[in-house]
């Protein structure tokens, strides 16, 4: 019976977590893979916490070899192979040389150290690097040998230990897909949709209609690589795989991803405005080709790229690909079939969205004569404009106040806040990180500490994805309960916590406490509304019963006057509804 033990890494985190159920199961499944003539299960040993590793020790061989021997279980049987896993997060595309040099550091102090010691190490890792790469240089004479094998998130295997031989491809990815968010849901979670004034023209330059959004992918190219590669992989045929027709002229971000998918998959791209622009040009189009555009709305501009591809070469087989729809008439499933000259042409599309059109009659913007809004351009103002928070606002209509803390009254009918940021976390998200870099010293790892409130945890995800801020969440039942005030008083409370906590193992006691053992830590204090501080002040001393430092306030809205707010660190808030000015 083989006994395996893993080493969970979480890379640029800060604080341990426990491993979750279907993590463990995910590691039980890896050993299967590598042991399956095995009579018994393999023996999975897990630590009771994964090993964090921030940007800083990401950045120091030294402290990344510390790290891993404090995260290490030393096991008093004989082990049969070492798993590491380098696969987290999700989004970050590998990991640096700095942590491979630190890790082969460890392996030399911990699992080498014994003369002929041959325990294989099979590190988890997104993908496997090219050879020429410095950290795989490092790592070759580990992988001739044996010593050391990779499994990329594909399931790819690189390294001489006969034992990889055995792991399936396709077993590999899915028991990875299963403990991790669907790729779609991650590029909902970073699609940035910009408010605004965005006019739209005819073919003539005359005005046509005004959109309240841009949708700007930026922050996704993994996530795009990812899906329009595994389209494109789909449309192969018997001459191989298609020629990829991209049309993107406001979409940089469209772009790249195309590029990227084109070198890996080794395709041809074609500019498709070329075809529309220059009907005369010896342009050829082949007989089997992927369409991709950023966004479809009103088909309009789909048939007529169609009309240009199909003059070009009338009997082309073209699968059509766009990354977001916000036509209504498009529902759930993922794809669509049109009619265009008399053919049926299939479009797939990865999200769905909301952005209705306006004419020049019935735009607020152009009533009130406001200048239109170029795309990627909203750095203008560190802060929500009235515009941009009310078209928001207007979208999602009004509710009652939902999750209304103890310690002020209700305000009352309000924006239906969790559906504004639904449709806006990613965009809220990207203000709130440039406010914070704006103030000064942003830490290289932020920490949000926030309430468990549906709208925050919308942020604190979409900050999550796109930054990779570090997010704590606080139950509510905790914010509505009485906290102490005083230092000394805090410090029995800190005890009788971490006491409970050591029987009901509570996610966030967990991630304070690692955040406390470093030391000289500073936070994020994020909350939805402020009106009268109650939740800042709970947090701030949630914070300091752990000794960290707050190093500045935030929220979407505040409500509360600015004479009334006396922190002694920065109140910062994207939009300041302060009662003292309404008067």
């Amino acid at each position: 019976m083989p006994t395996i033990s893993v080493l969970p890494i979480r890379l640029y985190r800060v604080t341990a977590e426990f491993l979750t159920l279907g993590e463990k199961e995910f590691y039980g499944r890896v050993a299967a893979l590598l042991f399956p003539a095995s009579e018994a299960q393999p023996v999975v040993q897990f630590p009771t916490l994964t090993t964090p590793l921030d940007h800083q020790r990401c950045s120091r061989s030294n402290e990344v070899s510390e790290a891993l021997s404090l995260g290490f279980v030393r096991s008093s049987s004989k082990v049969d192979c070492l798993i590491v896993d380098l696969t987290n997060p999700p989004y970050r595309l590998l990991p640096d040389h700095h942590i491979l040099g630190g890790l082969l550091d460890f392996l030399g102090k911990e699992v080498y150290c014994q003369p002929g010691c041959a325990i294989p190490v099979v590190l988890l890792m997104p993908i496997i690097l090219i050879e020429t790469d410095i950290a795989m240089r490092a790592l070759k004479p580990y992988l001739d040998d044996g010593r050391i094998g990779l499994i990329a998130d594909d399931g790819a295997v690189s390294g001489g230990w006969i034992a990889l031989q055995s792991v399936r491809r396709d077993d590999y990815s899915e028991a990875l897909k299963k403990i991790r968010q669907d790729t779609k849901a991650r590029l909902a979670q970073k699609m940035i949709r910009q408010p605004g004034h965005f006019k739209r023209t005819r073919s003539d330059g005359t005005h046509d209609h005004c959109l309240p959004f841009f949708f700007d992918g930026r922050f996704c190219q993994k996530e795009l690589i990812e899906l329009i590669g595994q389209y494109v992989a789909g449309a192969k045929d018997e001459d191989g795989l298609p020629t990829i027709l991209y049309h993107c002229p406001e979409s940089r971000w469209l772009y790249d991803a195309v590029m990227a998918v084109c070198q890996t998959a080794r395709v041809e791209a074609i500019d498709v405005d070329a075809l529309d622009k220059t009907p005369n040009a010896p342009l050829s189009v082949p007989s089997n080709c992927v369409l991709v555009v950023p966004l479809i709305d009103t088909l309009r501009t789909v048939k007529r790229l169609m009309a240009a591809i199909l003059s070009r070469s009338p009997t082309a087989r073209i699968s059509i690909l766009s990354v977001i729809t916000t036509d209504q008439a498009f529902g759930d499933s993922g794809a669509v079939h049109i009619d265009i000259t008399g053919t049926r042409y299939e479009i797939s599309y990865l999200l769905r969205a909301n952005r209705s059109p306006m004419t020049s009659g019935n735009c607020p913007a152009c009533r009130m004569d406001l200048d239109a809004t170029k795309p990627d351009s909203d750095g203008r103002y560190l802060k929500l404009t009235s515009y941009n928070l009310w078209t928001m606002f207007l979208e999602a209509g009004t509710k009652p106040e939902a999750d209304v803390p103890d310690t002020r009254p209700s305000i009352g009918q309000v924006p239906d806040l969790l559906s504004v940021l639904k449709n806006n976390s990613p965009y809220l998200a990207f203000k709130i990180n440039t406010m914070l870099r704006a103030l000064g010293q942003l830490p290289a790892d932020p920490i949000i500490l926030h309430p468990g409130e549906d709208g925050a945890r919308a942020l604190a995800a979409s900050l999550s994805s796109l930054y990779s801020y570090t997010t704590i969440e606080v139950p509510q039942e905790l914010l509505r309960s009485r906290l102490p005030e005083h230092n000394g008083e805090l410090v029995k409370w800190r005890a009788s916590v971490v006491a409970d906590h050591e029987r009901n193992n509570a996610r966030w006691v967990t991630e304070l406490a690692s955040l406390e053992r470093r030391g000289g830590i500073r936070i994020v204090l994020m909350d939805e509304f402020n009106r009268s501080g109650g939740t800042r002040s709970k947090l701030e001393r949630i914070a300091r019963a752990f000794a960290l430092e707050v190093w500045c306030y935030f929220c979407f809205v505040d409500f509360q006057s600015a004479s009334d707010r006396r922190p002694a660190y920065p109140h910062l808030s994207l939009y300041d509804l302060d009662p003292d000015l309404a008067q």
